[in-house]
């Protein structure tokens, strides 16, 4: 009895370990390069307090023709990365499936629209983000649908 108690532990244990490497590897949006973000948030001189903007990203495939619209764009976030440029601000960026990405950047302390933007990215029914310059990506609002 002792043995077949040993072997099913020892099963028990293969099986979870290999679930959670199943787990571990599903698909991912390729890092950003910190040249590539530098590029992506363009700070404007003399412009104090939060910094939010979007534009889409070389490094990953982009679905040909997209731009974004004036008002809700519907997106679908791959991953969010933290950001600092300088150690005192930093930006929550959202890389999206189609290549584009979204961002918001603010001092040392953590906004309210920061981890809203990081729990829409993160969110696997997609978001919906207002923008209110189609050309720089700048937006004010955004919505998560609920199931």
């Amino acid at each position: 009895m002792d043995r077949y108690l040993k072997n099913f532990g020892m099963a028990v244990a293969v099986m979870g370990c290999s679930l959670a490497v199943a787990q571990a590897t599903g698909p991912k949006a390729p890092p950003i390069s910190p040249s590539e973000l530098r590029t992506l948030i363009k700070p404007t001189p003399g412009v104090t307090g939060p910094h939010r903007g979007g534009g889409r990203l070389k490094t990953v495939t982009t679905v040909p023709g997209k731009s974004f619209v004036s008002g809700f764009n519907f997106e679908i976030g791959a991953t969010s990365e933290w950001f600092t440029p300088d150690d005192i601000t930093f930006f929550i960026i959202c890389v999206n499936t189609d290549g584009s990405a979204f961002f918001d950047g603010h001092g040392p302390k953590l906004t309210s629209a920061q981890a809203e933007l990081k729990n829409a990215c993160d969110h696997p029914g997609g978001y919906f983000v207002f923008v209110t310059n189609p050309s720089t990506g700048a937006f004010n609002e955004i919505m998560i649908p609920e199931p």
